[in-house]
């Protein structure tokens, strides 16, 4: 078990460690370019005033777009002008040749996916040949400021670029489609709230991947241009407040630190808040203090958990810290514009990626933890077991010697009345002939307490026998009217067989052997009844228990009848530990005693006990 954890664990870093370098490896690389790109602080008036093919009105640009003049040199080829982004509220693209400015192509907001210059999930305009050097200018504003990754790439080098772009994501999105599964067959098994909340963050993460590389304009929603620029936002409030409740009753801070959980509730209640602001206004003043609010919440909760050696307050602290660098902290700076001339879509793929596998790894340390205490507590059951059926021998073994020792006392005792009583014979004889009277009365008084006292021990032994003749009529209502209770409680109808039989047997043994067999008909029947009955067979007494329960298919039998073994059919066998019929078996093999099964699956169960007859 312990090789096993550690080959887990070696193989988690490794994957951290390739995962990490494939982001810095493609992620960097599709950044390079060899644009000469010069701002642009004044207006161009003729810019302003141009006409797009298709347009008849000019366009009016936003007053917070940015001015870009672009020298690209001659090529004979048509080449791609990459934006770097999915989507963008405002693009225009001029070329100025001797003094004539001329739109090329234009994106204004709510722009439909087929407006697109060139179809692509990323923004692309294409760049006409050309025999020489020519300037073109490029007017834009996107969400946030977020800055543009400008590159310049032939259709076919575009093209590669983004194949390798969509196999990043297709890992990112399938390791996170993983981590959704685990986390509810966990809460289908567990039923923790933890997991739930877990499975709907990583849902909210992979779509919004998705959303940010701008595959659902292309696959969702390629005629709502507003809806397509909105949706990221949104996305990332489902994020945060999932994740909020996640880690609320993942830790329980309700009870263990109620003032985080205040702060949690807050940033639940805000966070849509500031979102909505945001698309109403575009102002970012309260998306800054609610980032700056929420980011130490998580590792404060994960010092909490820790402080209280909480289960997986570690792998949390570490998948939240990546998170939060990744994406709270690299990301956004980099969509403000405060980083520049970084990967700004790689940041939430690695945040998302480590804090999966972080997720993944807590998860697997609990199913090792587990495993281990499972294992533990079956050899702990099995010991008990072992130790029930060695102190039933014992107990057998004892009574037995009991038995053995009181028939001799009472052999013993027989024997002993033989000599007094020819003692007592003699005692006349012996009076009449010396005349001693009072010596007689005497030696007679004395023999009359000593077969007093010896008629007392053998009626000790006699009684003192274990087995005794039962009345099983009385034994049979005794049982009904213990189990009577369970029964009626499951809607279940437990009744008995009169009988006039009686059978000589350990009333304790026989008494646990019908407990036993009635308890598990009980358990395991969902419709019907019990019967209890007993009936002669040659010699010998069978006691019977019928059940209308799923019944024993044949290939069972046998292995139910050792320890800790189960059907795993029903959700009812949960409730045991698979220790009924051993002990049915046990006691009855050192009893003496016959049992058998017979079952028809769907149709019942009918178990048997047979006493040998004396």
């Amino acid at each position: 078990m312990m090789r096993m954890a550690t080959a887990y664990l070696k193989l988690y870093k490794w994957t951290i460690f390739a995962a990490l370098l494939l982001f810095a490896k493609v992620g960097w690389a599709a950044h390079a370019s060899d644009l000469r790109i010069q701002p642009l602080t004044v207006r161009l008036q003729a810019a302003s005033e141009a006409l797009c093919p298709g347009e008849t009105v000019p366009q009016i640009i936003p007053s917070e777009a940015t001015w870009w003049q672009i020298d690209i040199d001659a090529d004979h080829d048509v080449r791609l002008l990459g934006l770097g982004v999915p989507d963008i509220e405002f693009a225009s693209l001029y070329t100025i040749s001797s003094g004539d400015t001329r739109c090329l192509y234009r994106l204004v907001p709510g722009s439909r996916y087929a407006d697109r210059p060139w179809p692509s999930r990323m923004v692309q305009l294409p760049i006409p040949a050309s025999t020489e050097r020519t300037r073109y200018v490029l007017v834009w504003h996107a969400h946030a400021n977020t800055p543009l990754a400008l590159t310049l790439q032939t259709p076919l080098a575009a093209e590669q670029a983004l194949s390798v772009d969509n196999l990043r994501i297709g890992l990112v999105t399938g390791c996170l489609l993983a981590l959704f599964l685990l986390a509810c067959m966990h809460y289908a098994i567990e039923q923790q709230p933890a997991y739930l909340y877990y499975a709907v963050t990583v849902a909210c993460a992979s779509v919004f991947l998705l959303q940010i590389g701008g595959f659902l304009f292309v696959w969702c929603w390629p005629d709502w241009g507003k809806f397509n620029q909105a949706v990221p936002v949104w996305l990332q409030v489902a994020i945060h407040c999932s994740h909020a409740a996640f880690t609320v009753h993942l830790f329980d801070l309700r009870r263990r630190a109620p003032w985080l959980w205040q702060a949690y509730l807050f940033v639940m209640l805000m966070t849509p808040s500031a979102a909505l602001v945001f698309q109403l206004t575009g102002s970012l003043l309260l998306v800054y203090p609610m980032l700056a609010f929420y980011v130490p919440l998580p590792i404060l909760a994960g010092a909490v958990a820790m402080r209280q050696r909480l289960p997986s307050a570690r792998t949390y602290l570490a998948g939240a810290l990546c998170m939060l660098v990744c994406v709270n902290g690299l990301f956004a700076l980099s969509v403000m514009g405060i980083l520049r001339d970084w990967p700004t879509f790689v940041f939430p793929q690695i945040g998302y990626l480590l804090e999966a596998l972080c997720f993944a790894a807590a998860v697997g340390m609990r199913m090792f933890t587990l495993q281990r205490s499972h294992a533990r507590q079956l050899e702990a059951r099995l010991h008990e077991a072992e130790q029930l059926a060695q102190l039933e021998a014992d107990k057998l073994e004892l009574q037995q010697k009991h038995v053995h020792q009181q028939m001799e006392m009472a052999a013993a005792g027989h024997d002993l009345t033989q000599p007094i009583a020819a003692i007592r014979l003699a005692i006349p004889a012996l009076r009449a002939q010396a005349g001693l009277t009072s010596v007689g009365s005497h030696i007679e008084q004395a023999l009359n307490h000593t077969e007093s006292l010896l008629r007392e021990l053998m009626g000790q032994a006699r009684s003192g026998h274990c087995a005794t003749r039962l009345d099983l009529n009385e034994v049979l209502i005794g049982v009904y009217q213990r189990h009577r209770m369970a029964a009626e409680a499951k809607g279940l109808r437990l009744r008995y067989v009169d009988t006039s039989l009686d059978v000589v047997a350990s009333d304790t043994v026989l008494l646990r052997l019908l407990d036993n067999l009635v308890g598990n008909a009980i358990r395991y029947t969902h419709s019907g009844g019990i019967v209890l009955g007993a009936r002669r067979r040659g010699a010998d007494i069978v006691l019977q228990v019928w059940d209308s329960g799923p019944g024993l298919p044949e290939v069972d039998r046998e292995r139910l009848m050792r320890p800790f073994q189960q059907g795993g059919r029903f959700a009812q066998e949960r409730q045991g530990y698979g220790l009924g019929l051993y002990i049915v078996r046990t006691l009855c093999e050192q009893s003496g005693y016959g049992f058998a099964i017979a079952s028809r699956p769907g149709k019942g169960t009918v178990m048997s006990i047979t006493v040998p007859g004396t």
